[in-house]
């Protein structure tokens, strides 16, 4: 009963193949035709993904006491193969013959591994510590080739054909104490403090050594919070915490995506990770029929990873992701939720922020504003005893970017579930 083992294990096997046409036109600034050309690119992407997590519970007499140990592990191989070809085309857009046909493969290996340790103790009637460690393994082997059609024969390019491996270790310990004021289920106050230190250590490395990357560096992250119960449910917040995101491994990858000529994308194996200052104040308040919370925010991201697009004198244009010196971002959140009927409620959610982007170094000088908004609906149905139907709509304004923004996304996702065997199977 104290005891519990808990083992997952996914296998998945993604597939696709893109299909891409791009037709380019060149004009002098008087818009007098200089050349055209149309470029078709065949995609072949396979992959493997298999992923184990096991779990163990050690559960106590005192139900504030616990002990939890985590190990997984993702393995992913993925293959892709992209064959080009490029005609020429007359000003009337008919196509004159094949300027070049090329080839690129990308054979891409992953391995992500997670190791968790943690332990509740309470320390007194009203407090109880966690500590624990965290452990992280990240390995990226990324084969890059690229060549092209020369007199019946694919001819290697060199200078963009390599083989780049990343490694990383990260290893945190962390402690943190909650206290309560009053009863533990009805307190006056609730606060915690805690704080983890991280140690992380990475190497990056292509064949030819033309990309040499190694870091080491130490980071402490606190957080704290406390709140006041103004009754037993509703309550007024304030919290800190220092976060880190670390660049994905496609992030780091150095390799260039030529799919697009004229639209060339990379990672940047020099990336380093954003810090987050983040500050909240909120205020919770419960309804007879639902809850309704109110938040400010304001959030402080050093080294802030975004894209950033360089266009040379051939007129392609390369981008990658940079670190930029400081993105700030101020705004509110609102959060509801609401039992309309016995078979209906909603969650909905909006917020409204101002984003500006500060740059120091990563290229021409940037500052960079805007206003921006989302706003989520989630809405809940029962549908007879079986069955339960959700719909979410979901809307994200224009965010900033470095040199523009991002367009609006919008989308609506709908979902059923339907009860059979007498409730002991889901659909």
């Amino acid at each position: 009963k104290r005891n519990v083992f808990n083992f997952e294990l996914l296998w998945a096997f993604p597939g696709e193949d893109n299909h891409e046409t791009l037709k380019n036109i060149y004009q002098t600034e008087q818009q007098v035709f200089t050349g055209s050309n149309q470029r078709y690119s065949n995609q072949i992407r396979r992959s493997n993904t298999l992923e184990g997590a096991l779990k163990y519970t050690r559960r106590f007499a005192n139900p504030d006491k616990m002990l939890t140990a985590t190990v997984s592990n993702t393995f992913n191989k993925d293959i892709e193969d992209t064959d080009i070809t490029t005609a020429t085309l007359t000003q009337n857009g008919e196509p004159v013959d094949t300027t070049s046909v090329q080839r690129t493969h990308v054979y891409q290996h992953t391995n992500l591994m997670n190791v968790s340790f943690d332990y509740a103790q309470p320390l007194t009637r009203s407090g109880v510590l966690e500590t624990g460690y965290k452990g992280i393994g990240r390995y990226l082997n990324s084969d890059y080739e690229r060549a092209t059609l020369l007199n019946g024969v694919y001819v290697t390019d060199p200078l963009n054909t390599n083989i780049y491996v990343f490694k990383e270790q990260i290893h945190a310990v962390y402690a943190q104490f909650t206290g309560w004021v009053g009863d533990r289920d009805a307190p006056q106050w609730k606060y915690n403090v805690g704080l983890r230190a991280e140690q992380v250590w990475n190497t990056g490395q292509t064949t030819d050594l033309s990309t040499d990357v190694t870091n080491r560096y130490f980071n402490l992250f606190p957080s704290a919070s406390i709140a006041f119960y103004t009754n037993e449910q509703d309550n007024i917040k304030f919290s800190y915490s220092k976060r880190i995101t670390r660049p994905g491994l496609g992030q780091l990858s150095p390799f260039t995506d030529i799919t697009d000529s004229l639209n060339q994308r990379s990672g940047n194996p020099h990336l380093q990770p954003e810090i987050i200052h983040s500050y909240e104040l909120g205020y919770t308040q419960n309804l007879a029929k639902g809850s309704i919370s109110w938040v400010g925010f304001y959030r402080i991201r050093n080294n802030a990873i975004l894209p950033y697009t360089v266009l040379d004198s051939n007129g392609v244009a390369h981008t990658r992701p940079e670190n930029f010196g400081k993105a700030l971002s101020y705004g509110g959140e609102v959060i509801g939720t609401y039992l309309v009927a016995s078979f209906y409620n909603f969650n909905l959610s909006f917020s409204a922020f101002q984003t500006t982007i500060e740059d120091t170094g990563a290229g021409p000088d940037v500052t960079k504003g805007l206003f921006s908004w989302y706003t989520k609906l989630v809405n809940n149905f029962t549908v007879g005893k079986n069955g339960r139907l959700q719909i979410t709509g979901n809307y994200t304004g224009p965010t900033a970017l470095p040199q523009g923004e991002n367009v609006a996304v919008y989308f609506v996702d709908v979902g059923y579930q339907h009860k059979i065997m007498n409730g002991r199977g889901r659909i």
